[in-house]
């Protein structure tokens, strides 16, 4: 199977703590939902719903990470964290996990928030006991398949014409946090 390759930038961590903490959502945090939606919309063309983000992150097994910007450009001197710029969302079943959903803001793409949402998630999973994580991303989504193979993801499999309006195969990936 042929490897897309493009540069990963890993941001540098004191500047990227700086600007931007990844949490994870509690289950009553569900008034971020809404924010999350509003992101969906921007990024995907068949974004989830609100309730659909709700029921997801609520879900038994669910691990919900939400990227939230510093307010005032320094949250860490007096600034607070208030703007959500990105999430990613996994669900774990046993000793495995599915990475649902990722997604950054627009404005806020290519600055390392995505990697650093996958890096926290797959850090949480291994921590949880979790051996494999799997995925599926859009053949020609390049950025987002360099950012999985940067993140120890391999390529295992193939599924044609996954992505109805489009016709897009589907690459399926995987990944064991442990070795990463």
């Amino acid at each position: 199977m042929p490897s897309t390759s493009l540069p990963v930038t890993r941001p540098n961590a004191a500047e990227a703590d700086a600007v931007v903490r990844i949490r994870e959502l509690s289950p009553g945090g569900m008034d971020v939902v809404a924010r999350l939606a509003a992101i969906e919309r921007t990024v995907w063309t068949r974004p989830w719903s609100a309730a659909q983000l709700a029921a997801s992150g609520n879900a038994p097994g669910a691990l919900t990470l939400v990227a939230e910007a510093a307010d005032n450009g320094g949250g860490g001197a007096g600034g607070a964290f208030s703007a959500v710029v990105g999430f990613a969302v996994f669900q774990v079943a046993a000793d495995e996990a599915e990475l649902l959903r990722i997604a950054v803001h627009p404005s806020r793409q290519q600055q390392g928030i995505g990697w650093r949402l996958l890096e926290a998630g797959l850090r949480q999973l291994q921590r949880q006991g979790v051996r494999r994580v799997f995925l599926e991303v859009a053949r020609d989504n390049r950025a987002a398949i360099a950012l999985y193979h940067g993140s120890g993801f391999r390529e295992t499999g193939v599924r044609k014409s996954y992505y109805e309006a489009s016709g897009t195969d589907a690459l399926l990936m995987c990944c064991e946090p442990a070795a990463v």
